[in-house]
């Protein structure tokens, strides 16, 4: 956003609307680790990402297992340091355009969203952030992200409550 010329405030908003997921998952996982000890707490919470809650925020309270996320957490940080390193160092060697790497961020999420879609409000949210981006993007509107979350999150809230 900086190299396109955004002012600070449309930068905070951005990130927090981008980042304010986190906060949703904490919510969602409170209940499963709420029990644990503080360094428990402190360490599942420094690997939380988004891959993470996808394998451990539908399990509830009962079937948590500390262990299986502080391990998948780990593996998910340790590969993403890692990644980044080889990254930075091979970044001037290889040519993303050639070889179609940055496709492979789209893939990882969509193979994270994909499972997630058990009903109607979860697929009208999915959905509307995809036209969305897709229309949004081609016709270059300012603030483009932003209008997608909240318009996506409004479909999926407003589903939701049709379904009650």
């Amino acid at each position: 956003m900086i190299k396109t010329g955004a002012g600070m405030l449309a930068i905070l908003i951005s990130t927090f609307f981008v980042t304010a997921q986190h906060f949703l998952y904490g919510l969602r996982l409170r209940e499963c680790i709420a029990p644990l000890p503080l360094r428990w707490r402190v360490a599942l919470a420094f690997l939380l990402t988004d891959e993470l809650f996808a394998l451990t925020g539908d399990h509830g309270p009962a079937r948590f297992n500390r262990w299986y996320a502080l391990g998948a957490g780990l593996a998910f940080y340790l590969s993403w340091f890692f990644a980044t390193l080889l990254g930075v160092v091979a970044a001037s060697s290889i040519d993303l355009d050639r070889y179609g790497l940055d496709f492979s961020i789209a893939a990882t999420f969509i193979a994270i969203i994909v499972p997630l879609v058990r009903n109607l409000p979860v697929l009208a949210c999915v959905l509307t952030s995809l036209v969305l981006s897709i229309g949004l993007h081609h016709y270059q509107v300012p603030g483009a992200l932003i209008i997608t979350t909240v318009v996506a999150m409004l479909v999926g809230l407003l589903c939701s409550r049709g379904k009650e």
